[in-house]
């Protein structure tokens, strides 16, 4: 007897970290661990990878609103 099962495989899994993520935590342990140019960053410029990205969506969004109501 042959029995048949219909196999569905799994969706596959994306995102991650990220590139931006990436930089964030490279430069939080470079910081942490008082190398040399990294020790005197700010914590805005550590942080910087994880929101100039968001800065620069809502300014898109933004002067998309802006152009769109012309």
């Amino acid at each position: 007897m042959h029995v048949t099962t219909n196999y569905i495989p799994a969706p596959a899994a994306f995102g991650g970290i990220g590139i931006g993520g990436m930089l964030f935590i490279i430069f939080l342990v470079l910081k942490l661990a008082q190398v040399k140019p990294f020790k005197n960053w700010s914590y805005w410029r550590v942080t910087a990878p994880l929101w100039i990205p968001v800065a620069i969506g809502i300014l898109v969004v933004l002067l998309a609103s802006v152009f769109m109501n012309r």
